[in-house]
């Protein structure tokens, strides 16, 4: 509920009406991201087809967008008294960007950091709405709502934030990056690939 408060307080008043979830700055940014998921893929064939889904995946999605954290997770909250007392990490923030990215990383860090998972568990059930927990699925569902995203779009916003979250590990670290091993399974999973 407090991660819920402080994700809200960061768009105090209604983000802007439903348009493409990825505008045009933040468009470059997914294409570089979708091109360093897609060498993470082994087969060399199979990449340009990958790039290509995932692009064609996310980019029609649409989404209101506001400010976006962009690393709202577990370990960016600090915490006094048993109360979040400030967020930390704001070299990912967007000031045009769909806030619900903020929500998927939140609960992904929560559901990896205490419960030993990885994304390759976490997204698959963000993708095909099976989370866990029923207080955080909630959540979930509210930010869907109020970012007026679609039903058949919430697997492709989901896609979205993975390549959002993998898409700068890659940057950084390229195919020795944890996340590059985690890609053909996510893949796998959400699309039956």
């Amino acid at each position: 509920a407090q991660a819920e408060s402080l994700r809200a307080a960061l768009n105090p008043g209604r983000v802007h009406a439903p348009t493409r979830a990825i505008g045009d700055v933040l468009g470059s940014v997914v294409q570089a991201h979708a091109r360093a998921v897609a060498a993470c893929v082994q087969d060399e064939r199979a990449r340009a087809e990958v790039e290509a889904r995932l692009l064609a995946t996310v980019l029609p999605v649409g989404c209101r967008h506001g400010r976006l954290h962009g690393d709202f997770s577990v370990s960016n909250l600090l915490a006094t008294d048993g109360r979040i007392s400030g967020l930390i990490d704001w070299e990912d923030s967007l000031p045009e960007a769909p806030p619900v990215l903020d929500v998927l990383n939140h609960l992904d860090s929560v559901q990896r950091r205490c419960h030993r998972q990885s994304l390759v568990d976490t997204v698959p059930m963000l993708a095909q709405d099976r989370w866990p927990q029923a207080d955080e699925r909630r959540w979930l569902e509210r930010a869907f709502v109020a970012s007026g995203v679609a039903d058949e779009d919430r697997p492709a916003i989901v896609m979205l934030y993975f390549l959002m979250h993998v898409g700068p590990q890659l940057a950084f670290a390229g195919a020795q990056a944890t996340a590059c091993r985690h890609v053909e399974p996510v893949l796998k999973q959400v699309w039956g690939r």
